[in-house]
């Protein structure tokens, strides 16, 4: 991890720059005071250009072995189609880069088994990408469940 001051900052890369990642994955990368973004990985050039353009820095590759190689690379958001999840988890584990995927995890239970095994036996961490427990909404619905303000509930939905 890069070191700034006393503060470490995790260097992240994105795989999949399409309006998942532009709109919520790099922005929160961006904008976190212990994150930077180093290098961005798509199939396609003209999403490539649209992320951080006055970047010069910024790694832009469709190649995926050379995102991986990307010097001080530390972890990966994977914002890609879901069918994608497992290749591209199981490439970064075994890269040494630790993993955060959006959800879904995987389209079946043998592609998520398979990402947890690959991220345990290259020993790098995995979470799944779930924006929504932070939401200040949700948060005000959970601490007011946690003080019984709202009695036994057997179902909560959200629009």
């Amino acid at each position: 991890m890069a070191e700034t001051g006393e503060k470490h900052k995790i260097n992240f890369g994105v795989i999949g720059c399409g309006w998942v990642a532009r709109d919520y994955g790099i922005p929160a990368i961006t904008d976190a005071a212990n994150a930077n973004l180093v290098a961005v990985c798509d199939t396609s050039f003209e999403n490539l250009k649209t992320i951080a353009p006055q970047d010069k820095k910024l790694l832009r590759t469709t190649d995926l072995e050379a995102f991986l190689n990307c010097e001080n690379l530390d972890a990966v958001y994977i914002a890609t189609p879901n069918d994608s999840h497992r290749f591209l988890t199981e490439k970064c584990a075994a890269a040494g880069k630790h993993v955060l995927c959006e959800k879904p995890m995987a389209i079946n239970f043998n592609d998520a088994e398979a990402m947890v095994r690959a991220c345990e036996e290259f020993g790098v961490q995995y979470a799944t990408a779930f924006d929504q427990r932070f939401q200040a909404r949700h948060l005000k619905l959970k601490s007011l469940i946690d003080a019984g303000a709202l009695g036994a509930l057997s179902a909560v939905r959200i629009h």
